[in-house]
């Protein structure tokens, strides 16, 4: 907002409009209708309706276990249920019997049209054809897409290739030598369609 505050040519002294006014309402709703790029997607479920995937107390955490319970009690958590259930048009409680109804396809069409997103970048690191849609099935999703699905690669996930190859077959000098060469190999230059890099490493040791 303070972006947009500033490209107007507003002076410094101006005030946005109250949240609640017409103008407010008027400034809430083109922000929203702006397109927005997903720089950190991941691959679509090919169901997503499937049984094993109606926990709603994971929708907006990676907690499991007992304390996935209190997932519901977060602010993401309920927040993002209170949003699906709006989308939906139905009380929180009666949501996966919704979702259950429409159907895989209608429930990924009805989410990504109200999305409004021109562009994803896509993390394919967690990707399983038996799971998973690959990354060019993506671009039919997006209603609004204005920019083609690029990937971000998972550089554990290249590494995790590189040494099944001589796991079994090689000293550990020598497998240590494959993976820095053929690693530097696969990542410069990037793969075609890569657009960025990603570490788990990087956030989570």
């Amino acid at each position: 907002m303070l972006a947009a505050h500033h490209s107007t040519g507003l002076s410094g002294s101006a005030a946005l409009p109250p949240h609640n006014s017409s103008a407010g309402q008027l400034l809430k709703h083109r922000i929203l209708s702006l397109p927005a790029i997903d720089a950190h997607a991941h691959p679509l479920w090919v169901n997503c309706t499937e049984k094993n995937l109606n926990n709603l107390n994971a929708i907006a955490s990676e907690a499991e276990g007992e304390a996935l319970k209190d997932a519901p009690w977060s602010l993401p958590g309920s927040k993002a249920v209170k949003e699906v259930a709006a989308l939906y048009n139905v009380p929180a409680a009666n949501l996966l019997q919704k979702r259950d109804s429409l159907g895989s396809a209608t429930v990924v069409q009805k989410c990504l049209t109200a999305s409004n997103l021109s562009g994803i970048l896509l993390d394919d690191g967690f990707y399983n054809p038996n799971l998973t849609l690959p990354v060019d099935a993506h671009a039919s999703l997006l209603p609004n897409a204005t920019l083609p699905v690029r990937r971000i690669l998972r550089i554990e996930s290249v590494a995790e290739q590189i040494l099944s190859e001589t796991v079994h077959t090689a000293s550990v000098a020598a497998r240590f030598n494959h993976l820095v060469e053929s690693l530097t190999k696969a990542l410069d230059p990037p793969p075609a369609n890569v657009v960025a890099f990603k570490s788990v490493a990087a956030y989570r040791s």
